[in-house]
């Protein structure tokens, strides 16, 4: 028998096995609970520092409503995104008072949405209060 009960394994056509994650809330909640940090210790993949890789929808409700650049702005941002990725974190500051909130590079949250992308890499900051 192949791994997790499946006889394809072997020949290469596994079910996908995603790395659980949990979610931001739930980073939150042990947070202010108990005062774990879940995500204490940055990956540094191709000289960028992250944490976990988090769902863009996820990450979408801590957006600002209205995009605050210009349009131009943004079109060539997000032109940028295009051709480059994400080249930085998204830096989320979680706070002991069980409140979220995106402090960094929101931007690359707007590209993504637009764009498609499914996840986008979170550098979290553990604070008293946000």
């Amino acid at each position: 028998m192949g791994y997790g009960g499946n006889s394809t394994a072997y020949a290469g056509t596994s079910d996908p096995l995603p790395t659980p994650r949990l979610s931001l809330n739930q980073v939150a909640q042990d947070w202010m609970q108990g005062g774990v940090q879940i995500y204490d210790m940055p990956t540094n993949v191709n000289d960028m520092r992250y944490h976990v890789m988090v769902p863009v929808e996820e990450l979408w409700q801590y957006c600002s409503r209205v995009n605050r650049g210009d349009g131009n702005t943004f079109d060539a941002g997000y032109t940028r995104f295009i051709r480059d990725g994400a080249r930085l974190p998204v830096y989320l500051a979680v706070g002991q008072n069980g409140r979220v909130k995106i402090t960094g590079n929101e931007d690359l949250v707007w590209f993504a949405k637009r764009a498609g992308l499914e996840e986008l890499p979170v550098f979290i900051s553990y604070q008293k209060q946000v």
